[in-house]
Protein backbone atom coordinates (compact mmCIF):
# COMPACT_ATOMS: atom_id res chain seq x y z
CA UNK A 1 0.00 0.00 0.00
CA UNK A 2 1.16 3.73 -0.67
CA UNK A 3 0.92 6.09 1.64
CA UNK A 4 -1.71 7.74 0.14
CA UNK A 5 -4.08 4.36 0.22
CA UNK A 6 -2.68 4.22 4.17
CA UNK A 7 -4.29 7.87 4.92
CA UNK A 8 -7.52 6.85 3.13
CA UNK A 9 -7.73 3.68 4.65
CA UNK A 10 -7.34 5.52 8.54
CA UNK A 11 -9.19 8.41 7.88
CA UNK A 12 -12.31 6.44 6.47
CA UNK A 13 -12.54 8.26 3.08
CA UNK A 14 -14.51 7.20 0.51
CA UNK A 15 -14.35 8.48 -3.17
CA UNK A 16 -16.30 11.82 -3.66
CA UNK A 17 -17.81 13.42 -7.18
CA UNK A 18 -16.56 16.71 -6.00
CA UNK A 19 -13.06 16.43 -3.80
CA UNK A 20 -11.00 13.50 -4.15
CA UNK A 21 -11.81 10.95 -1.61
CA UNK A 22 -13.79 12.38 2.11
CA UNK A 23 -15.55 12.59 5.28
CA UNK A 24 -17.58 14.65 7.16
CA UNK A 25 -15.85 14.53 10.46
CA UNK A 26 -18.30 17.38 11.74
CA UNK A 27 -22.22 18.50 11.53
CA UNK A 28 -22.86 21.12 13.96
CA UNK A 29 -26.26 20.03 15.63
CA UNK A 30 -27.06 24.16 15.57
CA UNK A 31 -29.68 24.47 13.12
CA UNK A 32 -30.36 28.11 11.38
CA UNK A 33 -34.15 28.51 10.51
CA UNK A 34 -34.48 29.39 6.68
CA UNK A 35 -36.21 32.95 7.90
CA UNK A 36 -32.53 33.57 9.31
CA UNK A 37 -30.72 32.90 6.15
CA UNK A 38 -30.28 34.72 2.81
CA UNK A 39 -33.52 32.90 0.29
CA UNK A 40 -31.03 31.77 -1.48
CA UNK A 41 -29.78 29.48 0.52
CA UNK A 42 -33.56 27.57 0.05
CA UNK A 43 -34.11 26.74 4.09
CA UNK A 44 -32.51 25.88 7.49
CA UNK A 45 -28.93 24.79 7.81
CA UNK A 46 -26.62 23.99 10.03
CA UNK A 47 -24.55 26.00 11.66
CA UNK A 48 -21.39 24.50 10.18
CA UNK A 49 -19.47 21.45 8.54
CA UNK A 50 -16.76 20.51 8.08
CA UNK A 51 -14.60 17.47 5.93
CA UNK A 52 -11.26 16.02 5.73
CA UNK A 53 -10.42 15.47 2.19
CA UNK A 54 -7.72 13.87 0.09
CA UNK A 55 -7.04 14.93 -3.47
CA UNK A 56 -4.32 13.19 -6.10
CA UNK A 57 -3.32 13.28 -9.40
CA UNK A 58 -6.68 10.73 -10.07
CA UNK A 59 -8.62 12.10 -7.80
CA UNK A 60 -8.88 16.14 -7.82
CA UNK A 61 -10.90 18.84 -6.90
CA UNK A 62 -13.55 19.10 -10.73
CA UNK A 63 -15.34 21.99 -11.42
CA UNK A 64 -17.72 23.11 -8.97
CA UNK A 65 -19.26 25.55 -6.32
CA UNK A 66 -21.25 25.86 -3.25
CA UNK A 67 -23.52 28.18 -2.06
CA UNK A 68 -21.65 28.36 1.45
CA UNK A 69 -18.48 29.81 1.74
CA UNK A 70 -15.75 27.39 2.61
CA UNK A 71 -12.12 27.54 3.84
CA UNK A 72 -9.66 25.02 2.21
CA UNK A 73 -6.93 24.12 5.33
CA UNK A 74 -3.83 22.22 3.96
CA UNK A 75 -2.82 19.70 6.02
CA UNK A 76 -0.17 16.97 4.68
CA UNK A 77 1.22 15.88 1.48
CA UNK A 78 1.84 17.76 -1.97
CA UNK A 79 1.01 21.50 -2.92
CA UNK A 80 -2.56 21.84 -4.64
CA UNK A 81 -2.98 24.38 -6.92
CA UNK A 82 -6.71 25.83 -6.56
CA UNK A 83 -8.28 27.44 -9.63
CA UNK A 84 -10.92 29.82 -8.48
CA UNK A 85 -13.39 31.52 -10.60
CA UNK A 86 -15.29 34.72 -8.65
CA UNK A 87 -18.63 35.26 -8.85
CA UNK A 88 -21.04 38.52 -8.69
CA UNK A 89 -21.30 39.77 -5.52
CA UNK A 90 -18.33 38.25 -3.78
CA UNK A 91 -16.12 41.10 -3.34
CA UNK A 92 -13.67 40.38 -6.77
CA UNK A 93 -14.74 41.83 -10.17
CA UNK A 94 -17.21 39.69 -12.22
CA UNK A 95 -15.53 37.31 -14.37
CA UNK A 96 -12.07 37.38 -12.39
CA UNK A 97 -10.26 34.81 -11.22
CA UNK A 98 -6.98 33.31 -9.78
CA UNK A 99 -5.10 30.57 -8.78
CA UNK A 100 -3.87 29.98 -5.37
CA UNK A 101 -1.10 27.88 -4.14
CA UNK A 102 -2.05 26.09 -1.24
CA UNK A 103 0.17 23.98 0.75
CA UNK A 104 2.83 23.85 3.34
CA UNK A 105 5.58 26.37 1.40
CA UNK A 106 4.76 29.51 2.81
CA UNK A 107 8.18 30.89 2.56
CA UNK A 108 7.80 30.08 -0.71
CA UNK A 109 4.45 31.57 -2.05
CA UNK A 110 1.75 29.12 -0.28
CA UNK A 111 -0.68 29.23 1.72
CA UNK A 112 -1.73 27.40 4.85
CA UNK A 113 -5.17 27.87 4.15
CA UNK A 114 -7.68 29.76 1.47
CA UNK A 115 -11.34 31.31 1.95
CA UNK A 116 -13.21 30.51 -0.87
CA UNK A 117 -16.20 32.47 -0.84
CA UNK A 118 -19.88 30.78 -1.39
CA UNK A 119 -21.04 30.66 -5.54
CA UNK A 120 -17.51 30.51 -6.69
CA UNK A 121 -16.21 27.93 -8.97
CA UNK A 122 -13.20 26.19 -8.05
CA UNK A 123 -10.99 23.51 -9.27
CA UNK A 124 -7.46 21.77 -7.81
CA UNK A 125 -4.74 19.52 -9.00
CA UNK A 126 -2.14 18.67 -6.64
CA UNK A 127 1.53 19.01 -7.35
CA UNK A 128 4.34 17.89 -6.15
CA UNK A 129 6.11 14.30 -5.44
CA UNK A 130 3.97 12.58 -2.52
CA UNK A 131 1.25 11.58 -5.09
CA UNK A 132 -1.44 13.29 -2.74
CA UNK A 133 -2.66 16.21 -0.75
CA UNK A 134 -4.56 15.67 2.43
CA UNK A 135 -6.35 18.95 3.03
CA UNK A 136 -9.72 19.89 5.33
CA UNK A 137 -12.47 22.48 4.86
CA UNK A 138 -14.94 23.64 6.79
CA UNK A 139 -18.37 25.66 5.77
CA UNK A 140 -20.79 28.16 7.08
CA UNK A 141 -23.53 27.98 7.59
CA UNK A 142 -23.10 24.18 6.54
CA UNK A 143 -23.06 22.79 3.56
CA UNK A 144 -25.80 19.79 2.79
CA UNK A 145 -26.31 17.21 0.24
CA UNK A 146 -27.28 18.65 -3.29
CA UNK A 147 -25.31 21.46 -2.63
CA UNK A 148 -22.60 21.12 -4.97
CA UNK A 149 -23.25 22.97 -8.81
CA UNK A 150 -20.48 21.37 -11.21
CA UNK A 151 -19.18 23.84 -13.79
CA UNK A 152 -18.64 23.68 -17.46
CA UNK A 153 -15.24 24.28 -18.07
CA UNK A 154 -16.08 25.91 -22.19
CA UNK A 155 -18.82 27.83 -20.42
CA UNK A 156 -16.73 29.63 -17.49
CA UNK A 157 -13.76 30.29 -20.16
CA UNK A 158 -16.02 32.61 -22.04
CA UNK A 159 -17.13 33.80 -18.96
CA UNK A 160 -13.58 34.44 -17.54
CA UNK A 161 -11.63 35.28 -20.47
CA UNK A 162 -8.25 36.01 -18.57
CA UNK A 163 -8.40 33.06 -17.04
CA UNK A 164 -9.16 30.19 -20.32
CA UNK A 165 -5.81 29.03 -20.18
CA UNK A 166 -5.53 28.33 -16.05
CA UNK A 167 -9.24 26.98 -16.45
CA UNK A 168 -8.09 24.36 -19.55
CA UNK A 169 -4.65 23.55 -17.34
CA UNK A 170 -6.54 22.54 -13.95
CA UNK A 171 -10.15 22.08 -14.59
CA UNK A 172 -10.02 20.64 -18.58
Amino acid sequence: MTARDDIISALGLVRSGTCGYTREIFRSPVVIAAEALPAALGGPRPAGTALTFLVAPDAPVVLHRLRVDQMYQHHAGDDLELLLLYPDGSGYPAGSGEVVLLGGGVTTGARPSCLIPGGTFHAARTRGVDGYALLGTTAWPGAIPGDAEMGDAAALAKACPAMAGEIARLAG
